[in-house]
């Protein structure tokens, strides 16, 4: 959580380029969590199905 605001003052002191990076990281690896939710809750309706 206190990770969050250094990240923007860092993205604002020229380091634009890192911040970004970060940013983009951040977004994939919520992107993959929120990918493997989806396949895991298919996954259990698959099993309840069954």
């Amino acid at each position: 959580m206190s990770r969050h605001p250094t990240r923007v003052r860092k993205a604002g002191r020229g380091k634009s380029s890192t911040g970004k990076l970060l940013g983009d990281r951040d977004t994939i690896s919520k992107e993959l969590t929120r990918l493997l939710t989806v396949q895991d809750l298919k996954l259990m309706t698959a099993l309840k199905n069954n």
